[in-house]
């Protein structure tokens, strides 16, 4: 209906890891992409969040997680079947076609400043982050008086490093050495290549021309390799 009304640029989700969820499954959910002119996509793995119901249900064996074995593999299928369709992976979990790379989430990944204008936005100004508050009545009121009802974090050295390992590795562009050098000092950058010497060693990370990288076989267990680069 979205492709018939004239809108061409259409992105989707996909989510996989559910409890009893198939290959075969996963693979018809693949086949999807292949029937529509699907110019961007996000997949996820589900990530069962503490107090919600499937949690609950977790907790009481109601349901069990898929293991982490097929988990892997569907990512690395899906991986490979958009690429045979002709999408480019640009960041761990989404992947586009050629000149549709999502300029809203590269802004994060890439850490560009940004407004957040309404109740419960959020703002970033590489020096802090802010969200408003959630209620409207209250955000309007505040307005009213003039006055910007939101709570502020002030980012420390130590925090820019942190996010700037985390949201560059998540690319496929890496962590420029040079720029992490120039934004926050030799010491973090020299700190980086210590604590990943480990991952460049077992080919989880690949240092090339001054930039670190994921490689293709760590994407799945990005997370890992990223916490171990942090700042403690």
């Amino acid at each position: 209906m979205i492709l018939n009304s004239g809108i061409k640029n259409v992105s989707i989700d996909l989510m996989y890891g559910f409890p009893n969820q198939t290959i075969k499954e996963w693979e018809e959910d693949i086949r999807l992409v292949r029937r529509f002119p699907i110019k961007h996509l996000s997949a996820y793995m589900l990530h069962y969040e503490e107090g919600t119901a499937m949690w609950r249900m977790l907790q009481q064996n109601k349901i069990s997680e898929l293991e982490d074995s097929v988990c892997s593999q569907m990512y690395y299928l899906l991986k490979e079947r958009l690429e045979e369709m002709g999408f480019q992976q640009y960041e761990i979990s989404n992947f586009s076609k050629k000149h549709y790379v999502s300029k809203h989430n590269s802004s994060y990944w890439e850490g560009t400043p940004y407004i957040g204008i309404g109740a419960a936005a959020h703002s970033y100004n590489k020096d802090c982050r802010q969200w408003n508050v959630e209620d409207l009545i209250s955000y309007i009121e505040a307005l009213r008086n003039k006055k910007l009802a939101c709570e502020t974090e002030w980012l420390s050295e130590k925090d820019m490093y942190n996010e700037m390992v985390m949201l560059r590795l998540r690319t496929m562009g890496g962590l420029n050495m040079q720029k992490l050098t120039s934004e926050l000092g030799e010491a973090y950058s020299a700190y980086c290549i210590q604590q990943a010497q480990k991952y460049i060693h077992s080919n989880d990370l690949e240092l090339k021309d001054g930039v670190l990288y994921l490689s293709k076989k760590a994407l799945f267990i990005s997370d890992m390799v990223i916490r171990d680069l942090f700042m403690l």
